[in-house]
């Protein structure tokens, strides 16, 4: 996912999105729909693994992250 395009506006939105979701998703277990929309937005669509859920959730966060940093915002 290419962050550049962001708005810093919209990263600091995502980033809270990201937040969310790392702080209440359970990759192990059903995920609800509006947990599915979230992922969906963010181009994460296998559910079934929770690895690489994991794994691309954390990676996108951390890229978030470091974008952030990069533009100075808080």
């Amino acid at each position: 996912m290419d962050l550049s395009n962001w708005s810093n506006e919209d990263l600091i939105k995502n980033i809270e999105r990201l937040k969310y979701l790392c702080d209440h998703l359970d990759p192990y277990s059903p995920l609800d729909e509006n947990f599915k929309t979230e992922l969906s937005y963010f181009k994460i669509d296998n559910y079934r693994d929770p690895f690489d859920l994991t794994n691309k959730l954390l990676k996108l966060m951390e890229d978030s992250l470091e974008e952030q940093q990069t533009r100075k915002l808080h």
